[in-house]
């Protein structure tokens, strides 16, 4: 990163153009779950900077974005929308003690590094779960098959 100081002894920073664009969509999404009362948010696939994995972005049916094995998706209904919530309200419980187990320390002890990531955000009323799936053991493989079931969701409606 290189920092310019202009005459006005204002800070620019510049970054490379795939970190800008990192920066902006997490900007975006942090506004879009501000103002929703119900999201999720799905990311499934290399690291950083790619758009090569699995994506789902809910945020209502004017504002979604779904690609799943490289497959798009539409999620243009209120049906569809109310189908994905269903199974998110029916797992409510589930996925909100699996945040709980995720402490700083037990990501440090069970994270892996070098792996595809897997992230799920979930916004429900004020409540916001987030899991990271990019863990060793047991709970990796139940935020893996949570994410399989809701893959399979989309996939059918």
């Amino acid at each position: 990163m290189n920092y310019i100081l202009n005459q006005e002894n204002e800070e620019t920073v510049t970054v490379l153009k795939k970190e800008y664009e990192f920066l902006k969509k997490k900007d975006e999404e942090s506004l879009s779950l501000k103002i929703s009362d119900f999201a999720l948010i799905v990311n499934n696939g290399p690291v950083v900077f790619n758009d090569n994995g699995d994506i789902i972005e809910i945020y209502g049916v004017e504002h979604n974005n779904v690609v799943i094995d490289g497959v798009k998706y539409s999620i243009d209904s209120n049906d569809k929308i109310n189908a994905i919530k269903e199974y998110i309200t029916n797992n409510l419980n589930k996925l909100i003690e699996w945040s709980k187990i995720e402490t700083n320390e037990f990501l440090n002890t069970y994270g892996l590094d070098g792996r595809n990531s897997l992230k799920i955000k979930v916004k429900y009323g004020q409540l916001t779960i987030c899991l990271d799936g990019q863990i060793s053991g047991v709970l990796r493989d139940s935020i893996t098959e949570f994410v399989n079931k809701l893959y399979d969701i989309i996939k059918n409606l």
